[in-house]
């Protein structure tokens, strides 16, 4: 009997100190015992796996949340690829000063609004006639230059950004009035105004160029364009500065115009935080090549995506929000692939295990999105730069998003806000542009707004979902490799 009651003492403490180490461990995660947890809980996820065919409760819900959203979808992807066109043709410069002996290759954004406003990696249409060096720009508005080309991946390569702390550009200041006989004033523009820039540094609100050796300080107001001189036995860079001349920087300003010496600073007329979503390369003319090469939109290829089934929702916090997959590392998850139905923006992948994967949904607080806009009306899309969600409303099922407008949609700042369809955008590995997010009243001021996104109510309610597949997955599939 005692020893008995010596076992079942000891079998208690024991109970009690593995659940007081999991106690701990819940309050203060170790990557290590999470790692272990998971693996030990893959049989159990393997189980859910086999036994979801089982699960036939809502089977009838998802098959017509399906149907419901496919048909809905198409509509999404047609105006996807018409927007593509229309976005192509919106970032290319109207005025004929601007397009007279030049060549322009597009490139997609790849990577920006991470943290770093002195660089962005883009994919470009063509590497042919692409060098060094180069001007980058988005219709009027001059963005920076090629910094570099990618060897090990073709097509890749490195913008340097004007907001780049170590950046400097010639420019000229074009006054709206500019009386018979008044010198220009010529200034140097690069780098972030006001502030002390680190390396990398990420902006906080309004973005504004940096201002230097202005030669007339008087000059408050006006245009800033791309000026510079050739340099003697400079012929390469000769060349790229004549193909940036004339190029939009943006509005001279004075945040103390009576000062007797007011300073300076460029307010641009994009979002160099994270509204860059096409861009082109500014290049000479090349005998036998078109003088305007375009991108390919991938979204809605089939080889770009890999169909997953959900095990149902992730989160067990009131507050959070997400869907379990069974797809894992060993079929290619990865984390930040975007997940979707049709032409529907599901979420994100955040968490990866051996054979599942933890999707954060649009409603899940924190989950941020680099948005393009299609506002009634217009039909070139806008880019509104990047959303961050605040979570879902309980009540009216809407997504919260918070939203800083660092270019007002509305000029004036006095039109009431604007109904708009949201799609994803470029500049986020592993999100492709043009997945619809949902519908929303856009304000047109600048500044910080909390939206209220209107999102299809069946996206919930599916069990199939499609995942993106990687460019690493995609090339080690076309080379044949393992796992091909």
């Amino acid at each position: 009997m005692s020893l008995r009651s010596g076992v079942w003492t000891r079998s208690r403490s024991l109970t009690w100190f593995l659940l007081g180490v999991l106690g701990i461990a819940s309050l203060r995660p170790n990557e290590l015992l999470d790692r272990l947890f998971a693996y030990a809980a893959t049989p159990s996820r393997l189980f859910a796996e086999i036994a979801a065919p089982v699960d036939l409760l809502r089977s009838g819900e998802a098959h017509a949340a399906a149907e419901n959203l496919f048909a809905k979808g198409a509509l999404a992807r047609e105006w996807s690829d018409q927007a593509l066109a229309r976005e192509q043709q919106w970032v290319m410069p109207q005025r004929a000063e601007l397009t007279a002996g030049r060549r322009f290759v597009h490139a997609e954004v790849a990577r920006s609004g991470s943290g770093d406003l002195d660089t962005i990696d883009v994919r470009l249409a063509t590497i042919v006639g692409v060098a060094v060096g180069q001007p980058v720009v988005i219709g009027e508005h001059y963005v920076g230059r090629v910094a570099s080309l990618d060897g090990h991946h073709p097509g890749n390569a490195k913008v340097e950004l004007i907001t780049g702390r170590d950046f400097r550009v010639g420019a000229e200041v074009i006054p709206e009035h500019r009386e018979t006989g008044e010198l220009a004033c010529r200034l140097v523009a690069g780098g972030l105004a006001g502030e002390a820039q680190e390396a990398g540094q990420r902006a906080s609100g309004e973005i504004a160029l940096g201002v230097r050796t202005p030669s007339r300080r008087r000059v408050v107001n006006g245009e800033v364009r791309v000026h510079e001189p050739a340099l003697p036995g400079d012929e390469s860079g000769n060349v790229a500065r004549r193909l940036a001349e004339g190029f939009l920087l943006g509005e001279l300003e004075s945040p103390n115009p009576d000062d007797p010496q007011p300073s300076l600073r460029i307010l641009p007329g994009l979002d160099y935080e994270s509204g860059l979503h096409q861009v082109l390369v500014v290049t000479p003319p090349t005998a036998g090549e078109l003088e305007v090469v375009p991108m390919r939109l991938e979204t809605f290829e089939g080889r770009r995506w890999t169909a997953v089934r959900s095990l149902g929702p992730a989160q067990v916090e009131l507050d959070r929000e997400g869907i379990l997959l069974a797809v894992g590392a060993l079929q290619g998850a990865r984390r930040g692939l975007a997940v979707s139905y049709g032409a529907h923006f599901v979420g994100r992948i955040d968490v990866v295990e051996g054979l599942s994967s933890g999707v954060r949904t649009l409603g899940d607080p924190g989950l941020a999105l680099h948005v393009l806009a299609r506002l009634e009306g217009e039909d070139e899309p806008r880019a509104i730069g990047q959303l961050v969600s605040l979570g879902r409303d309980p009540v009216t099922r809407e997504v919260r998003m918070r939203w800083f407008a660092r270019v007002a949609l509305d000029p004036l700042g006095t039109a009431p806000p604007r109904r708009a369809w949201l799609y994803t955008g470029s500049g986020q590995p592993g999100v492709p542009r043009g997945l619809l997010i949902g519908e929303v009243e856009l304000p047109g001021s600048r500044g910080e707004h909390e939206l209220r996104v209107r999102q299809e109510a069946e996206v919930r309610e599916l069990r199939e979902f499609w995942m993106w597949r990687s460019d690493t997955d995609l090339a080690r599939e076309l080379a044949g490799g393992p796992g091909a």
